[in-house]
């Protein structure tokens, strides 16, 4: 029997996927050679935040406007005696190599312990080059929901690359 959490992080997986299929549309819309689209696949390790510790996170960018992008994210984090996984959806906004992003996190937290579930905002600054695929974001991550006795650090770096 699923609980109102599992509804949340469920609805949020499922519009990731749905979104996906619609990318083949939007491609028309724009020329091949609009260098202000954003890369589609992002990989980044992650320090502190929402994966509370470390972690690494793929993302897609399933928009590709000039100026306001949707993405879709899901992470894994090591904590010290177990592990995180995270879902999230970020809006972007910006041209060319800086982008503001707003967005929510739902994690799973397993450890000895036992399972929790917390929900994460995501408002943070985000630097994509596009010469060589370097990624980096620095972010802040206010805790909206916690069912657990834990706590995080609200604030994450990520450092990866997209392709």
């Amino acid at each position: 029997m699923f609980r109102k959490k599992n509804y949340l992080a469920l609805i949020i997986f499922l519009t990731a996927i749905k979104s996906q299929g619609q990318t083949a549309n939007l491609k028309s819309l724009h020329s091949e050679d609009d260098k202000n689209l954003l890369p589609k696949n992002i990989i980044y390790a992650q320090l502190l935040g929402d994966v509370f510790l470390v972690g690494i996170n793929y993302e897609r960018v399933y928009t590709n406007n000039k100026f306001v992008n949707l993405s879709a994210r899901v992470g894994f984090g090591v904590i010290g005696n177990g592990y995180d996984i995270i879902l999230g959806n970020n809006i972007l906004f910006g041209k060319k190599m800086f982008y503001i992003e707003v967005g929510i996190n739902p994690l799973l937290t397993i450890s000895h312990a036992g399972k929790y579930f917390m929900v994460t905002g995501n408002i943070g600054m985000r630097y994509h080059s596009k010469n060589d695929g370097f990624f980096m974001k620095l972010a802040y991550n206010p805790i909206l929901y916690n069912k657990s006795d834990g706590n995080i650090l609200p604030i994450s770096i990520g450092i990866g690359g997209d392709f």
